[in-house]
């Protein structure tokens, strides 16, 4: 995505703090962390997915904090019409990374 300019671990970070893979335990993460390291034969290439992955989880609090503010009051216009429970939906991932975060971070 980046054409090489970017930290590849930062990429894996990303797709695990994704709220696709919420669900996705601990040690699972680890061995895709492990896997990944070994697979490229990069020694911290775990530590720098650990640091980047709870940074991860803070920039989606603040993403879906600006979607819980913004779409109420019509400042995030779609082509495509919202899930009538989106709200709920979106204040649950919220409250959900909120808490991993601050676990995490802490």
């Amino acid at each position: 995505e980046n054409s090489g300019w970017g930290d590849p671990c930062f990429e894996i970070a990303d797709l695990l703090a994704h709220p696709c893979y919420l669900d996705i335990d601990a040690a699972t993460r680890q061995w895709i962390m492990a896997w990944y390291a070994e697979a490229v034969g990069e020694e911290t290439a775990v530590a720098r997915i650990a640091t980047y992955y709870p940074l991860m989880l803070a920039w989606w609090v603040v993403r879906l904090t600006r979607m819980l503010y913004e779409i109420p009051r019509g400042l995030d216009q779609r082509l495509v019409t919202r899930p009538s429970d989106w709200q709920a939906q979106t204040q649950a991932k919220y409250e959900r990374y909120v808490a991993l975060a601050t676990a995490a971070l802490q």
